[in-house]
C-alpha cells in the first residue's frame, strides 16, 4: 500500500475535471488549456497523458524520455525532460492539482484523485449508475446522463500506440456497460439503452472507434454488436440491417462462431421487425434448437421465446412451426447463408 498522502482537494467540480483524455488530450487551467498549437504545446499534452495512463506509478526518467518522445530522444534529454516537468507541473498547479507531479528516486510520480481526470470520472459514474439502477431508476438516470457528456472523441487520442491498450480497453467495456450492451459484461442491467438509446448509441460508436484504435478485434466486433443492437430495438430496424451484416463479417473473419451465434440471436427479431417473420421464424428454429453450437444465456433465451410468442400471434402457430423445424435441421454454414441471403434483401427494401 502507498505511503504517499493524499493529493490537496482540485479547486473544480467533479463536473469539469483538469485532466482530459476522452478526446484530444487537454489539460484545463483556469486561463485555458494546454492549447494545440507549436511543437511545445503537443510535447507537454503527450506528457500529461503519459502520466495519466502511469498514474500512482513512478516512472524512470530514461522511461520518460521514450515514452514522451517518442524512442526519439532530443540532444540533451535530461534538460529537455526537466524543462517538460517544470512546465507541466505549473500547468497542474494553474489547474488547481498541487502537489501532484512528484520527484520519487529514480523518477517521477503523478498522484491523482478519481474527480481529477474525466477517465475516471466517467468509469464511477457508470459504476455508481449500475449500483443505482434496480433502487432508484431516476436517480440512476441522472447520474448516467452526466456520463455522454465527458466525451469529446476517441479516447486518448493523441496518442496511437501501445502504451495506451488497457486504458483503452477498460473504457470500452465501461461504456459497453452504461449503454446496456451485454449482459456477458455487468450482469443483466441496461442502465443507458433503455433510458436513452441515443446516448446509448453515441457512446457505442466511440466504443467502435476506440476498440479499432486499440487493435482489439473481440472487442471492435462486441461493440459492433451492441450498437446494430441499440440501433435496432430503439431506432430503425432497417438502419440496424447493414450494421449487422458488418458484424457478422467480422465474427466470420474472425473465425467466432460463438459471437456468430449471439449475433444470429438478434438478427431473428430484425428481420420479425423489417418485414420478413418467415426467415426470422426459419432463424429462430436455428437458434432455439438444443443443439446449437452456442446455446443462448438468460436473457438472450428470454427473447427468443418473446419473439416466438410474437411471431405466433402474427402469423399462426402453424406457420411458425414448421419453418422453425426447417431452420432446426440446417447445418451451421446453411444458416450463415440464409442471414446472409435475408439481410441483403432487407438491405435492398430499406434502400
Amino acid at each position: 500500500m502507498s505511503s504517499e498522502p493524499e493529493p490537496q482537494a482540485a479547486r473544480r467540480s467533479q463536473a469539469d475535471p483538469a485532466l482530459r483524455v476522452l478526446g484530444p488530450i487537454e489539460l484545463v487551467a483556469r486561463s485555458g488549456g494546454l492549447g494545440s498549437g507549436g511543437r511545445g504545446s503537443a510535447r507537454l499534452r503527450r506528457a500529461a497523458a503519459v502520466f495519466v495512463i502511469h498514474a500512482g506509478v513512478v516512472l524512470t526518467a530514461d522511461r520518460l524520455v521514450d515514452l514522451i518522445w517518442e524512442r526519439k530522444p532530443p540532444a540533451n534529454p535530461e534538460a529537455a525532460l526537466h524543462t517538460v516537468i517544470s512546465r507541466l507541473r505549473g500547468r497542474l498547479v494553474t489547474a488547481g492539482l498541487v502537489d501532484r507531479l512528484l520527484t520519487r528516486p529514480p523518477g517521477y510520480l503523478l498522484r491523482l484523485s478519481p474527480g481529477d481526470y474525466d477517465a475516471q470520472l466517467f468509469a464511477d459514474l457508470v459504476d455508481r449508475a449500475t449500483d443505482r439502477l434496480a433502487v432508484d431508476p431516476v436517480g440512476a438516470d441522472d447520474q448516467a446522463a452526466a456520463a455522454p457528456g465527458l466525451w469529446r472523441g476517441p479516447a486518448y487520442a493523441e496518442l496511437a500506440d501501445l502504451e495506451v491498450a488497457a486504458q483503452l480497453r477498460r473504457l470500452v467495456v465501461v461504456i459497453m456497460s452504461l449503454a446496456g450492451a451485454g449482459e456477458r459484461f455487468k450482469g443483466d442491467l441496461p442502465v443507458l439503452m433503455d433510458l436513452d438509446p441515443a446516448r446509448a448509441a453515441t457512446l457505442l460508436d466511440r466504443a467502435v472507434a476506440d476498440a479499432r484504435q486499440l487493435g482489439d478485434r473481440f472487442l471492435t466486433g462486441v461493440a459492433l454488436l451492441s450498437l446494430a443492437s441499440v440501433t435496432a430495438r430503439h431506432e430503425d430496424p432497417g438502419r440496424a440491417v447493414p450494421l449487422f451484416a458488418e458484424v457478422i463479417e467480422h465474427w466470420h473473419r474472425l473465425g467466432n462462431w460463438t459471437q456468430r451465434w449471439t449475433t444470429f440471436r438478434t438478427v431473428a427479431e430484425v428481420l420479425a421487425r423489417v418485414g420478413d417473420p418467415e426467415n426470422a421464424a426459419v432463424l429462430l428454429g436455428a437458434c432455439q434448437r438444443k443443439t446449437a453450437p452456442a446455446p443462448a444465456y438468460r436473457p438472450d433465451a428470454r427473447r427468443l421465446d418473446e419473439l416466438a410468442d410474437r411471431l405466433r400471434t402474427r402469423l399462426g402457430g402453424a406457420q411458425v412451426d414448421r419453418p422453425a423445424r426447417q431452420g432446426g435441421e440446417l447445418t451451421a454454414d446453411e444458416v450463415v447463408t440464409l442471414v446472409r441471403g435475408a439481410l441483403d434483401r432487407a438491405a435492398d427494401r430499406s434502400a
